[in-house]
């Protein structure tokens, strides 16, 4: 379990090639940016 702000944590996170899954509770804003990032790598 990693929490912090979106900038701080989740952003890197959910850019970093060795992260293969992420659960979050958050905005829809926030679920849309994410799927964003995980996109190009699908």
């Amino acid at each position: 379990i990693v929490t912090g702000l979106g900038s701080e944590a989740g952003a890197p996170l959910s850019s970093h090639p060795g992260v293969d899954k992420v659960a979050f509770t958050g905005s829809y804003e926030t679920g849309i940016y994410i799927i964003c990032s995980y996109a190009p790598r699908v």
